[in-house]
């Protein structure tokens, strides 16, 4: 995994496996800005090593930045991961996977949390997301209310 700083944010890149170090972002500031749209893969380990960065911060925050559908369902499962105490509102943006029935195209769509729609029900409001290919909608490509768990570590969700 690589690190490169671009005004004031810290962007992985690679795998986050059993060779990702973190050390270097340990004293980085307070909030650590940390963009994950590159990272390729994540497995356990590297989870494990992420999960172990968090906890070694301590109370500082950070801010997450193009969280990858990866990213998203491990935090849905360890919350930890965003800091302690898990702030939802510490994902700053994020990518939602999106399939194409018509023509089997993937895509996926960044989505700020700051400016996340819900409809009356309190459900998410994605809108519409057309293929750029072939010009029909696209269909979510996770399940809607497990991929949006993270949004259950909001302060005063109830």
């Amino acid at each position: 995994m690589d690190i490169e700083i671009k005004n004031g944010v810290y962007h992985l890149s690679g795998r986050l496996d059993e060779f990702a170090e973190f050390d270097s972002l340990l004293a980085g500031p307070d909030p650590l800005k940390v963009n994950l749209s590159k990272i390729q893969s994540i497995n356990s380990i590297g989870i494990r090593k992420f999960l172990a960065f968090t906890i070694a911060r301590g109370p500082k925050k950070s801010e997450f930045y193009g969280c990858t559908p990866d990213f998203i369902a491990n935090v849905n499962v360890i919350p930890q991961m965003i800091g302690m105490p898990s702030d939802a509102r510490q994902i700053k943006s994020f990518f939602v996977p999106f399939n194409c029935e018509s023509c089997k195209r993937l895509d996926s769509s960044l989505y700020e949390l700051a400016k996340l729609k819900t409809d009356a029900d309190g459900d998410v409001d994605l809108g519409k997301h057309v293929c750029s290919k072939c010009g029909n909608e696209m269909d979510l490509d996770v399940e809607k209310s497990e991929f949006f768990l993270f949004l259950n570590y909001l302060p005063n969700k109830s």
